[in-house]
């Protein structure tokens, strides 16, 4: 590579080695995995992961470089306009659901503050990233910063490397102002909150607080002295002068409970812990999740595309149970347990293989996951389908959280209340409504068609909707409702027979072949 036709700027203020670790860690990592045995590589199967897979679409949503430990509650996504782009609005410091922007997002600069700091855009170079799900790294080439990120569980850390000799600025957005909190300058706490609006003509905003405790050290645990911290509306900024350490760790812990519980995740996580020991717990993480599965045979494209897509399927569910007890949106109370709580789930996708998947690989796991769904049920009054943190997203159709349950009591899973998991699919299906995008309110005039007639009835070329409820992007899908619904009466009417329910199960394996109504045999 000529070097000489790299711009100056790129090696401003720092030693050109900064540029070589970059990719000489990503040339290493494929050259080991190329040319080490069977046996070496099954070792350290984290490293044919690869988070650059699968992030560039053209239909409908990507996924997305998830930086996490498994099913674990805090996540880091660069905020994008999308994977290619070279321009980064900020690092979040936590991202509460899948395909969200973020909370606290936060900006890194040099220089003298400047007053459209919020808007200015951070420019990275793709071939200059370090991506593995345990640790992130980048360069921001006009600011001439390294960034790296570490996740925990409930918290996390960002290494900030500043060049030498200049004025440093961290920029935080999303945040309430906190300054009544008296607390030492290099401690701060961060208030955010999630809002969600329901669908439907009796819309619902749902909120939540997310707090955030942190501190800036130096590498060596040291506090960082001498930060100016200012608050503009819902903008926390920490200066630092030039003589402060070049070198910045912000290390953070996040919770849905109370800033005290975010203070104590740190202490539980974070107290004495490095950047360096963080990247590595979290890497043995990693290797202990994937190695649930060692394949044999094939092709390092093939081994590394396997390995990847598996890792995708530990982002979801996440368990945000906070060393004994949780906060539920789904009854906007705390409740106390020493179970895993998940949420973060799109039961429309995920029943078709990743339930399935973990009911082999990790049985527990997978019964913590149906148990949260009954209690998501029972702070409710409905079975979700789309558990998000904030509580159930109205997004798609049908009820398909049924088929996750008759596969795992078939395969033995029963840590849970299948009886509470019986009613609330029940419920589901006989008292609420196949409207897309309206689940989980009472049935409508349109849902009592359907039970007539056994299929959900479409407009004709050119009529207008009548139903003030349906959603005006999605529209009816009268063919796909009535089919989605047609299966999930098949796996109520099979969970009915498991469980000695003989007339639940005669009726309900009629309605699951309601389908057959969708044809018409002089079309």
């Amino acid at each position: 590579m000529d070097f000489s036709k790299i711009p100056v700027k790129i090696f401003r203020g720092r030693d050109p080695r900064c540029f070589f670790i970059f990719r000489l860690a990503t040339v290493l990592t494929l050259f080991c995995l190329q040319s080490c045995t069977k046996a070496e590589r099954q070792e350290d199967l984290s490293l044919y992961i690869d988070p650059t897979i699968g992030n560039v679409s053209r239909f409908l949503v990507p996924t997305y470089p998830t930086f996490h430990l498994p099913n674990q509650m805090l996540r880091m996504i660069p905020q994008k306009k999308d994977y290619i782009s070279d321009e980064v609005e900020a690092f979040p410091l936590q991202v509460a659901a899948h395909r969200d922007k973020g909370l606290f997002r936060m900006k890194v600069a040099t220089g003298s503050k400047s007053e459209n700091a919020v808007e200015k855009k951070m420019y990275m170079d793709h071939d200059l990233e370090i991506m593995h799900p345990w640790h992130y790294s980048t360069y921001l080439i006009e600011d001439d910063i390294c960034l790296s990120f570490t996740p925990g569980k409930k918290s996390a850390m960002f290494k900030i490397d500043f060049p030498a000799g200049t004025d440093k600025h961290i920029l935080i957005q999303g945040s309430d102002d906190l300054r009544g909190h008296s607390a030492p300058e290099s401690v701060f706490r961060l208030v955010d909150k999630i809002r969600y609006k329901t669908r439907g003509l009796n819309s619902v905003t749902r909120e939540m607080q997310v707090f955030v405790f942190a501190k800036l050290t130096d590498p060596g645990g040291r506090a960082v002295r001498g930060a100016r911290v200012d608050w503009n509306r819902d903008r926390f900024s920490i200066q630092l002068h030039e003589d402060a350490p070049s070198s910045i760790l912000v290390k953070y812990a996040v919770s849905y409970i109370s800033l005290e519980q975010a203070e104590y995740n740190f202490q539980k996580e974070l107290a004495g812990k490095s950047f360096e020991s963080q990247i590595q717990a979290g890497k043995q993480a990693w290797k202990e999740a994937l190695s649930q599965i060692k394949v044999q045979g094939g092709s390092f494209a093939q081994k590394r595309s396997f390995y990847t897509a598996l890792y995708r399927t530990f982002e979801r569910m996440v368990d945000i149970n906070e060393y004994g007890h949780y906060y539920s949106g789904y009854d906007g109370m705390v409740h106390e347990s020493d179970r895993p709580f998940y949420v973060d789930d799109w039961i429309w996708d995920t029943y078709l293989a990743a339930h399935p998947l973990r009911t082999i690989m990790d049985p527990e796991m997978e019964n913590d996951m149906l148990n949260s769904y009954i209690l998501m049920y029972e702070q409710s009054g409905w079975m979700p389908t789309f558990p998000q943190v904030h509580g159930n997203h109205m997004c798609m159709n049908a009820y398909h959280s049924s088929a996750i349950f008759i596969d795992a009591y078939r395969k033995g899973l029963r840590d849970y209340d299948v009886q509470k998991a019986y009613e609330g699919i029940r419920k589901n299906l006989m008292e609420g409504t196949f409207i897309p995008w309206r689940q989980g309110t009472p049935r409508r005039p349109i849902d009592d068609f359907y039970h007539q007639h056994g299929f959900f009835p479409a407009l004709g070329p050119g009529q207008k909707e009548t139903e003030a409820q349906m959603d005006g992007f999605e529209k009816r899908q009268a063919v796909a409702v009535s089919l989605g619904i047609s299966f999930d009466f098949w796996a109520l009417s099979e969970l009915a027979a498991e469980l000695g329910k003989m007339k639940d199960q005669e009726e309900f394996a009629l309605e699951a072949i309601a389908y057959k109504q969708l044809w018409h045999p002089e079309h």
